[in-house]
């Protein structure tokens, strides 16, 4: 019944007692810094999730998509963020 990402992760957060956790894709390949650029967000009292921008080092020049993910990142999600409704991507957050 519950066998997608967030199934999984509600499961599992039944056996934890973190106080955060990350969720990355398997093939992700995350900044040695991640986790000091990410956590002092959660010092604010009206932060419960922050999400990073996910970007690629193998995308071609002539890439057909015109590397969509920057549009997502640096003009959707900030705009969202502007008016306090930024969705979950589904990995590189926290």
């Amino acid at each position: 019944p519950h066998h997608a990402k967030a199934g999984n992760m509600n499961h599992a957060l039944g056996y934890s007692t973190a106080e955060f956790f990350a969720v990355l894709d398997a093939d992700m390949i995350v900044s040695p810094n991640f986790l000091r650029h990410v956590l002092p967000h959660f010092y604010a009292d009206d932060v419960a999730m922050v999400q990073t921008p996910q970007s690629f080092y193998n995308i071609p020049d002539d890439d057909p998509f015109a590397h969509e993910n920057t549009v997502l990142y640096e003009i959707v999600l900030k705009a969202k963020d502007y008016k306090g409704c930024v969705p979950c991507v589904g990995t590189g957050m926290m």
